[in-house]
């Protein structure tokens, strides 16, 4: 490990929010991390700033990403990253990496009773963070990480809390790593870059303790909102869910309300074979009637449950309810006698 300087300090305030705008991360020194390998691009290669704010140890980073085409599949708290497990890789018992683009934060130190102890902090475009201290998750945490996308890149913001790590006072040194992993694509591997080399941590010198351990208000966590940004859509409340029912006009379903998906597009232009939907609840149950309008023939080649639906014409319905847990279905389309080839969905 090769000493650096010590680590700067700063009274300035602290929004974490993933955006680096603030005055904090300004003035601070930048140290780009490194390709793992050769044929890893340079030019996608990541930033850092590091920072002592208070009793916060602060992390700025950004990594290019041009037009912000991140990959993030994770929400939440200490997520299980998103992997894409083949029936091959299944049979040879191999592990899939995660298909997420994520950072890694380590941080090793020692603590009061002269144990080395290490602390991981990993987040995703999305703002989904996991974190382990000596390979053990930690369930419950006042570390603050957030992420924002651009079209230029994603940032991240980390506040740690020192009085967490149960710092070693008497020694003014602190090893960080930092690892920007870059998910595979289509025609292109996984990708990683360093701060120092694949396996290394740079040490850094921390300041006495007077300078960080001042009174100061504590960072301001405001993690930028995914998904939606328009008026929440309101789901009608019924006493009986009716029974599953292919006919769009059917006398429940003739009285419920629907509304037309926007396509996706920055300013959505009024579809031209509009996909419709209704929906009510109980309390216990969710009824969704999809109705899709094709002008062409319906291709629904797959059948039966949990059949590669994904390959057919197709709804994707994505339910995500608290922390990291998720629901996703695909449904395929049952063709309609007669009409214009006028797709019903069906009722969940």
């Amino acid at each position: 490990f090769t000493p650096q300087t010590k680590i700067a300090t700063s009274l300035e305030s602290l929004t974490v929010d993933g955006s680096l705008n603030d005055e904090i991360w300004q003035s601070l020194p930048i140290l780009r991390l490194k390709p793992s390998e050769l044929g890893v691009p340079e030019e996608l290669s990541g930033s850092v700033r590091i920072v002592l704010r208070g009793g916060h140890l602060c992390i700025g980073a950004f990594c290019p990403e041009p037009g912000g085409k991140v990959l993030a599949k994770s929400v939440g708290y200490n997520p299980n990253w998103e992997k894409n497990v083949s029936s091959y890789e299944l049979e040879l018992g191999t592990d899939s990496p995660p298909v997420e683009d994520r950072l890694l934060c380590r941080i090793r130190f020692k603590t009061l009773g002269g144990k080395e102890s290490e602390l991981k902090i990993e987040t995703n475009p999305w703002g989904a963070f996991r974190i382990e201290r000596d390979e053990r998750l930690v369930l419950k945490t006042p570390i603050l990480s957030a992420a924002n996308i651009t079209e230029e890149g994603w940032g991240i913001e980390t506040a740690v809390p020192l009085k967490e790590l149960n710092l070693d006072k008497s020694i003014n040194r602190i090893k960080i790593g930092i690892e920007q992993i870059r998910s595979m694509r289509p025609l292109a591997p996984e990708f990683r870059w360093n701060l120092q080399d694949s396996k290394g941590l740079l040490e850094f010198i921390l300041p006495p303790e007077t300078e960080f351990n001042q009174k100061i208000p504590e960072p301001v966590f405001s993690s930028p909102l995914i998904g939606n940004k328009e008026t929440e859509l309101q789901v009608g409340y019924v006493h009986v869910v009716p029974q599953i029912d292919i006919e769009w006009d059917a006398p429940f379903w003739n009285g419920v309300p629907g509304f037309q998906l926007p396509r996706n597009e920055q300013n959505p232009r009024k579809p031209e074979y509009p996909t419709e939907v209704k929906w009510v609840h109980n309390g216990r149950t969710l009824a969704v009637f999809f109705r899709c309008t094709e002008d062409e023939r319906v291709d629904c080649d797959t059948g039966g449950r949990d059949g590669n639906v994904g390959n057919d014409d197709h709804i994707f319905i994505y339910l995500a309810t608290t922390g990291s847990s998720l629901l996703e279905i695909l449904l395929y389309p049952v063709p309609v006698p007669g009409g214009k080839n006028t797709v019903p969905g069906v009722v969940m």
